[in-house]
Parts: structure tokens; sequence; C-alpha cells
């Protein structure tokens, strides 16, 4: 959680606004029972495009101390999960600076937040991201950047094939206080997201 940009919830690379939102062939047609959501997320791990190790788990987890701006985590548990991150946050020259990444590997074959394609089979998913935020503090203006890729070790026993995913996401703005009540934000956003749990033909 390295956006400091004040608009995490409404614009987060995890696409919590489109999950539900329908597919559609290129004549305009409904994919029957499929949305976003199902079609793009990650393998069985959480998270819709991007954070594909999102869930909440059952883990014991080590915070390092902070030195000069940077800490490491680790955790295990879930009958096997395991992730271990890095992160730094600083300011150089009024300008504030906020780094993150993490890796993790899942390995329950009893894992029940599987997607359909992957139901009956045996998963064993390898998921590494890093995202960033750079903020120029006089003038507001700030960007910030995310990646993650997940590598997966399976194959569906039936249904469409299960591909390694990848997805980007970038957002960039403007924070002033306008008025009395706070700070207000201005911002785009943009991403993208490679293959996914689901291949359709259209």
């Amino acid at each position: 959680l390295v956006d400091g940009s004040g608009s995490l919830v409404p614009a987060n690379w995890v696409a919590f606004d489109t999950r539900l939102m329908g597919l559609r062939h290129n004549n305009g047609t409904l994919v029957a029972g499929e949305t976003w959501g199902l079609a793009q997320s990650c393998n069985g791990m959480g998270g819709v495009w991007g954070d594909c190790n999102g869930l909440t788990h059952n883990v014991v987890r080590y915070d390092s101390p902070t030195f000069a701006g940077f800490s490491v985590s680790a955790s295990w548990g879930e009958d096997d999960m395991w992730d271990i991150a890095g992160r730094y946050s600083g300011e150089h020259h009024g300008v504030k600076i906020a780094i993150a990444a993490a890796y993790n590997e899942l390995t329950d074959s009893n894992y029940n937040n599987l997607t359909h394609a992957l139901r009956s089979v045996l998963p064993d998913h390898q998921y590494f991201q890093i995202g960033g935020m750079v903020k120029h503090l006089a003038s507001g203006l700030w960007v910030h950047g995310t990646f993650g890729k997940e590598f997966v070790d399976a194959t569906a026993v039936s249904g469409p094939i299960v591909h390694d995913t990848a997805g980007w996401y970038v957002k960039a703005g403007w924070t002033g206080k306008l008025n009395s009540l706070g700070n207000t934000h201005f911002y785009g956003e943009y991403g993208g997201n490679k293959d996914g749990s689901v291949s359709y033909t259209p």
C-alpha cells in the first residue's frame, strides 16, 4: 500500500469497480454467465487483475524494525503459503518516495478460493509485485505505478487453459487544498492485464 495519492479506494489497480461487469463478444452479445472478475482474476489467490496475494490468510508474520526508511516482512501458514516483502519510504529534496516489492508462493491443494478453471487441480502459484509512488510536496504533483506477475504451475483438468497473468497500473495527478474542508485530488488512471485464468474466442 504505497499509494499515498488520497484516491486509493476509488482508483486502485485491484479492479473492485469492474469485477461484476459482464463480458461481451465482438458482436456485442454478452458471454453467458461470465464477468470480468471471473475472466481476468488471479488464479485462486484473490484479487482482480492485480494484488494476487491480497486475501487474508491464517499465517504467522514477522515485521522488522525500520532502518533509514527500509523494512522487511515475512509470513508463513495455510499449509502452505509464504511470502516476503521489502519496503522503503523517505523524503529527499522535497520529494516523497515510497516503494514496496513482494514475492509469494501458494501450494495448498485445499485452498477454497479457486477459480472455476482450477477447482480440481493442485494449485502451485508464485506471485511477484512491485509498486511505487513519487510526490513533489511543494507542487502537489504525484505519480503512482504498480506491476504484478503471477506464475501458474498447473493445468486445468477440463475447460480453458490456465495462463500466467501479468498486470500493470499507473495513476498520476495533483493534490491541493482548495478550501477548508480538506484536500482535493485530481487524477487520471490507466491499467492493463495480459492473459488470465480463462480464455475466450470472440
